[in-house]
């Protein structure tokens, strides 16, 4: 009767542990996806659960379709309430290497070039990244589109560009009257 027992409960543990391991042992889903953007692919975690951003544009559009950062760069811009909660790593120009690795990030999405000085560490610490040229306003609504396939919010990411794409045909109606000035538009990051 022991040996019986035994044999059940060593039968049930068996069970137990295949139906533990039947989500990746008999699933086809890659931990991995590749995605294109401005013709270059990246391999990026299926479902990032933990990204940190280099760069606030990034982190007002993930806001846009729900995500919230594991961590950030420093803002003097006035952030929505869940974004100024985010763990800061420094600045856009110099980030704390350290204080994003300890971060935990599974996805680093940065902007380039300040991003590029970044990409050997996430590298050599084996942190999927995206490090993209971003050229302002004519990129957001491509940014938008990949960030939604990226974090499968799609619906969401056409919902925003929706809105983006109202508020800035609002912009350039109220202004058609007026005479166009000459103006120098200076960048610098």
């Amino acid at each position: 009767m022991k040996r019986m027992t035994t044999m059940l409960a060593l039968f049930l543990s068996c069970i137990l542990l295949l139906v533990g391991c039947s989500k990746s042992l008999g699933g086809t889903q890659s931990s991995t996806k590749t995605i294109t953007y401005q013709g270059k692919e990246y391999t990026v975690p299926n479902n990032p659960e933990r990204t940190a951003v280099l760069a606030n544009s990034v982190a007002y559009m993930l806001y846009e379709l729900g995500v919230i950062p594991s961590a950030r760069t420093l803002s003097t811009d006035k952030l929505p309430e869940a974004l100024e909660k985010v763990p800061v790593i420094g600045q856009t120009t110099n980030v704390n290497i350290e204080a994003l690795i300890s971060n935990k990030p599974n996805f680093v999405i940065g902007l380039s070039p300040t991003g590029d000085k970044y990409k050997d560490a996430l590298t050599n610490n084996k942190i999927p990244h995206m490090i993209i040229t971003y050229d302002g306003i004519n990129d957001n609504v491509p940014l938008l589109e990949t960030l939604g396939k990226i974090y499968n919010k799609e619906d969401k990411a056409s919902a925003a560009i929706k809105a983006y794409q109202k508020k800035k045909k609002k912009i350039k109606d109220s202004i058609k009257k007026e005479k166009p000035k000459r103006v120098a538009v200076l960048f610098a990051s």
